[in-house]
């Protein structure tokens, strides 16, 4: 008799932002529903990471220090096409989302965003 075993790893998420609040919040949410969550302060260290690292999707913060946010998706997304790309901001209105989505983000939210919320768009990334 032939066994096969079928191995599922956890969703691994990387989580950009430089406001420690906002990582910590999404990472206790994410940790809590069973994912691997690494949370970075730069897109430096986020670009790093994303070299060495397999994640299933990346919560890029738009307006992070230092940085273009549409930029550094456009960027990630050259590098990583098949990433989900989970871009937030506090101000995502009128063409944000549009261009968010135009620079290669899968989805895009508004901060603050409900833990409920949070959820659910991972979930609809992970299992389109």
């Amino acid at each position: 008799m032939l066994c096969s075993s079928h191995v599922s790893r956890t969703p691994n998420i990387l989580i950009l932002d430089d406001e420690p609040g906002v990582r910590q919040l999404f990472e206790s949410i994410l940790t809590a529903d069973g994912y691997e969550v690494t949370s970075v302060g730069t897109y430096q260290h986020a670009l790093r990471l994303l070299k060495y690292q397999n994640f299933e999707i990346a919560i890029l913060d738009l307006s992070v220090r230092d940085c273009d946010g549409f930029e550094l998706i456009k960027q990630v997304r050259a590098a990583h096409p098949s990433l989900n790309i989970l871009s937030m901001g506090s101000y995502v209105t009128g063409s944000v989302p549009a261009m968010a989505k135009a620079a290669g983000a899968t989805a895009v939210i508004e901060k603050p965003v409900a833990p409920g919320a949070l959820r659910q768009v991972i979930f609809s990334l992970l299992h389109p």
